[in-house]
């Protein structure tokens, strides 16, 4: 031993015992360390596959191919904030494809519709304008775009 020991006893083998590094601390210590690195460990991965399913949804929702029944989240809060998107997507892709179908039919009446009938946006741009409207105008036009400049529509903007 290279070490100098200070005490106020007499040093002999019973405080040389007494002085002895005990490992149990050690042991210990490492032990809580691997326990925590697991849960560490188990923590992050059920957070990555949320987030990694959440990622899975934007990517399939951006190409529109979604196979909901592919799409799983683990029992987190996390999870289930991830089902509640995707059962929210869900309900809108129906409201669009029913809003969609409203509309065709809207459309479609509107077509054969005897009166004249158009629909323009805030910017004066034609989204729909159907022949007898065009008709009934009474000027000839020669561009869909140019007819809400007409002297009898001027005063509708």
């Amino acid at each position: 031993m290279n070490y100098f020991i200070r005490v106020a006893l007499p040093y002999d083998i019973e405080i040389q015992n007494f002085l002895k590094t005990d490992n149990i601390f050690l042991y210990f210590i490492t032990l809580l360390f691997f326990i925590t690195l697991i849960s560490l460990i188990y923590i992050s991965d059920r957070f990555g596959k949320a987030i990694s399913g959440l990622k899975d949804f934007i990517v399939s929702a951006d190409n529109h191919n979604i196979n909901y029944n592919n799409i799983h989240f683990p029992n987190t809060e996390l999870g289930e904030i991830g089902e509640k998107i995707i059962h929210n997507y869900q309900l809108l892709e129906e409201s669009n494809k029913q809003i969609n179908v409203e509309q065709e039919k809207l459309l479609r009446h509107f077509h054969y519709s005897d009166e004249g009938i158009a629909i323009f946006s805030a910017n004066r741009e034609k989204i729909y304008a159907n022949t007898h409207f065009i008709l009934l105008l009474g000027h000839p036009v020669h561009c869909s775009s140019t007819i809400v400049y007409l002297p009898d529509l001027m005063s509708l903007t």
